[in-house]
């Protein structure tokens, strides 16, 4: 699969929609990231997802903390 179009692809997206309606979350929590303890070497398109997700995740994470010191 080509992982600079993981976010269209039809059975990702199916995918991360179960997960939201069995973990109640919105898709837009969901980050489809690979797990990395099979991989030996570097791939700049695995990194892109992880940077991504962990991105997001600081960003709402530093949200939170402004507002709940407000």
């Amino acid at each position: 699969m080509n992982l600079r179009n993981v976010y269209k692809s039809k059975r990702i997206r199916e995918m991360m929609c179960e997960c939201s309606n069995i973990l109640g979350i919105p898709t837009n929590c969901i980050f489809p990231v690979c797990n990395y303890h099979e991989e030996t070497g570097m791939n700049e398109d695995f990194n892109c997802l992880m940077l991504d997700a962990l991105t997001q995740i600081v960003h709402w994470a530093n949200a939170y903390v402004v507002e709940c010191s407000n």
